[in-house]
């Protein structure tokens, strides 16, 4: 069960992650107007923000650690949709569809994440033009992805899609080092695995061979790559490019 710890330091305003969230088209004003409807939830590691088949009642926004969103496959597996960062909304697709969630949302570490309760954004979306194109742009970017990952799946071998997971995981989570790229998030075998769309043998095969080419370092789940550019090329990553942290 989340707990709700009130703060009264922290408000959209002046979150360090504004800019990249839905709210960063906001004045100070409009801002001012959400603070009220506005909770800081914790949650533990490994707690639920939401459950697959549950009604959406608002909208989430992390604001500290990171989240995945997964779905439960068929054959009960669990598959790993996207991870969600601080600045990054979560549950907005089901909440303006006016539809139940069609995956999951847990806490990978312990989280805060901001709710805005379901009547205060779909006034936003009705009288915030900005708002809404904002709200577009992400839509776009969920498709893009989506659409990169059908490719990635139909058209590479598990090495290869392996070997982008980590080089995008770097991309968004990376903090450069002196031994090349440290990746800022915890994931288990089984949840790279996941991201990878493969089992967790055939990831722990493949990571062990990267081990060994130098392409992969670090213990346990503090992972390290120490030539993202050559990881890159082992996936076929045309467009690859580390922004420097």
């Amino acid at each position: 069960m989340e707990k709700v710890k009130n703060r009264e330091n922290l408000t959209c305003e002046n979150c360090e992650f504004r800019s990249k969230s839905l709210f960063g088209t906001l004045c100070r004003e409009d801002l001012a107007q959400v603070q009220p409807h506005k909770q800081l939830r914790q949650y533990r590691r490994r707690e639920l923000l939401f459950g697959q088949g549950d009604d959406p009642a608002g909208l989430f926004c992390v604001a500290s650690g990171q989240v995945k969103i997964f779905q439960v496959g068929i054959d009960g597996r669990d598959q790993i949709v996207r991870l969600a960062g601080p600045g990054d909304p979560i549950g907005y697709r089901a909440l303006f569809a006016d539809e139940r969630y069609n995956a999951s949302a847990e806490a990978l570490e312990d989280c805060e994440v901001c709710f805005i309760d379901k009547a205060s954004v779909l006034s936003l979306l009705e009288n915030k033009p900005l708002f809404m194109r904002r709200l577009l742009q992400w839509l776009c970017q969920d498709l893009r992805q989506a659409e990169e990952r059908l490719r990635q799946f139909a058209q590479k071998p598990v090495r290869e899609r392996l070997a982008e997971t980590l080089v995008l995981l770097g991309q968004a989570f990376g903090r450069k080092v002196p031994e090349g790229l440290k990746l800022e998030i915890r994931l288990t075998r089984q949840e790279i695995a996941e991201l990878a769309g493969t089992v967790l043998e055939t990831a722990v095969r493949a990571m062990s061979e990267f081990r060994r080419e130098g392409l992969l370092g670090g213990e346990g789940r503090a992972l390290i790559l120490p030539d993202p550019a050559a990881l890159a090329r082992v996936a076929r990553m045309d467009d690859f490019e580390i922004l420097p942290k």
